[in-house]
């Protein structure tokens, strides 16, 4: 009776592929179709879109263009046929989507996003989604605390004393008095040595002697963050987005540096786990001793979630902190006029500011200020990435008055881009201009509409999943620059006046590269102040 419907199992297969792909382009045209009333530039590749303009572009400076050009709502087009992503900087759809909004948690990070955390930072509060991030994230936050991290400032001291001693030895060996350094790579070990001590009780030496353990930490999170730019790297990153599940098994380099770094901080947190839970040393005032504390309580982290967070922590924790400090030391090293009054500042009547007062700002205020332009200017993570797990209408402040997001649609928040909202900085926003946390007016209130997050800063986004760690991070850099700043002179190493450029290999966090010698990082000459 059905014979005349037996086909052939070849055509089916064919029959098949030909209805996905019909399907996929449907779903595409549907979603092109909704947003097609947002502005944006023309596609510059057929099969690129224009994700290589991006791609090849200095960290963020694209998305900066066209927010200058189209506004704070632009659609571009994806690589690989793959429909378009929405660039959002309006501070009322950011509102609507990450803070203040109902479903906060209706936008979830894109597969792809969350292959690529498990395979560097297992399942642990930035993976996680969800009920499963309130329960981390409510688990996590007493660790985080003013108090907790007051408590762990003579881990934020010892790291800056090892700074300090190991560069006046440097200095003392060299027949000029001063050095040149790396300052990148110094300032990602002393944030490493912080880390450990606060985070677990735990040496790393990073300063010190560059421990097996702590190198196998930073050479391998420098594979896995710092590989150049090359098409390879281009396509990856692309195809990854279209194939995340199949990507994340694929044989290749940067999958499998990444994996090699998670392995090497599993190693190291299991066996400090393991003596933490022996020794139960009273006076611990961790972040480790406080998880486990809770965890006594009844509804604690289990291990492997501990362990988890141990990587996310390391890798938070150091690596963007060893690049804001980094930059400070260069942004101040470019204003010697700018870095003595700091310095002046620190040194005061001749008494070093209390830790109580660094973190006040009361008595260093142009070092809390400098600090501040630098969160803003130079967001170590370059862009936040959601997904819409279902349609979604947004206000938007533009004239469009919201905007329908289709389900399916990633949404790029462009953080440098966002801190530098003419509309709500004024005309200097792009200048590194720290005075203006200091006049009167100099922080226009046109600032309040953004995100109230750090001082309207979003560089540690804001809401329910904003940065744990940020008053942590802001009291170790407040620490540290204290130290070092009034204890030695930072300068170009030549006069050529070339500003460093701002990369993102890997389009997640910032790297500094000197162009004209091929260094990632921030070299710098480095003189004791009294020699």
């Amino acid at each position: 009776m059905f014979d005349q419907f037996d086909i052939p199992q070849r055509d089916l297969l064919l029959l098949g592929v030909v209805f996905l792909a019909a399907a996929t382009i449907w779903r595409i045209y549907q979603r092109n179709n909704v947003l097609s009333a947002v502005p944006g530039p023309r596609s510059a590749s057929w099969l690129f879109g224009n994700e290589w303009q991006i791609y090849n572009a200095p960290a963020g400076e694209l998305w900066n263009r066209w927010i200058a050009q189209y506004g704070p709502i632009v659609k571009y087009r994806n690589a690989f046929f793959n429909g378009n992503t929405l660039l959002v900087a309006d501070p009322v759809a950011i509102k609507a989507i990450l803070t203040d909004g109902p479903d906060a948690y209706a936008f979830h990070k894109p597969p792809f996003n969350r292959q690529t955390n498990q395979r560097m930072l297992g399942k642990g509060v930035i993976w996680a989604e969800g009920d499963d991030h309130k329960k981390q994230r409510r688990l996590l936050s007493p660790a985080f605390t003013n108090p907790a991290t007051n408590q762990m400032s003579p881990a934020f001291y010892q790291a800056a004393s090892d700074l300090k001693s190991a560069w006046h030895d440097l200095a003392a060996s060299s027949s000029s008095k001063e050095i040149v350094l790396n300052v990148g790579d110094w300032m990602s070990r002393a944030a490493l040595d912080v880390i450990g001590v606060a985070g677990f009780q735990h040496r790393f030496q990073a300063v010190i002697s560059a421990t097996k353990e702590s190198s196998s930490i930073t050479h391998g999170l420098s594979k896995a963050f710092g590989a150049p730019p090359s098409f390879n790297m281009f396509l990856s990153l692309n195809l990854a987005k279209s194939f995340p599940f199949f990507f994340n098994y694929a044989p290749l380099k940067a999958i499998r540096s990444q994996r090699a770094s998670k392995a090497s901080i599993d190693a190291v947190a299991a066996k400090i786990l393991a003596n933490a839970e022996q020794s139960e040393a009273k006076d611990d005032k961790s972040v480790l001793s406080i998880i486990l504390k809770e965890r006594k309580k009844g509804n604690g982290l289990t291990d492997a979630e501990i362990i988890d967070n141990f990587a996310t922590m390391i890798t938070a924790g150091h690596e963007t902190t060893g690049i804001t400090l980094s930059l400070v030391l260069y942004e101040l090293s470019r204003n010697s006029s700018l870095q003595q009054r700091v310095r002046d500042e620190i040194n005061g009547d001749g008494t070093h500011p209390s830790f109580e007062e660094l973190q006040s700002g009361d008595r260093v205020p142009l070092l809390d200020a400098v600090v501040k332009e630098v969160l803003r200017l130079y967001p170590a993570n370059i862009r936040i990435i959601r997904t819409a797990e279902k349609e979604m209408v947004i206000p938007v402040s533009t004239s469009l008055g919201t905007v329908t997001i289709p389900a399916g649609t990633d949404i790029v928040f462009p953080i440098a881009a966002i801190n530098t909202l003419q509309s709500a900085w004024g005309r200097d926003a792009a200048m590194f201009r720290p005075e203006r946390w200091l006049e009167p007016g100099g922080i226009p209130d046109t600032v309040k509409s953004l995100p109230a997050g750090y001082h309207h800063i979003f560089t540690f986004i804001s809401g329910p999943r904003a940065c744990l760690g940020m008053r942590f991070a802001i009291a170790e850099m407040r620490v540290i620059l204290s130290e070092i700043v009034s204890s030695f002179r930072f300068e170009p190493i030549d006069d050529s006046g070339l500003p460093l450029d701002i990369v993102s290999p890997a389009q997640i966090m910032i790297r500094a590269q000197d162009s004209s010698r091929g260094i990632y990082g921030v070299p710098l000459r480095v003189k004791p102040v009294h020699s």
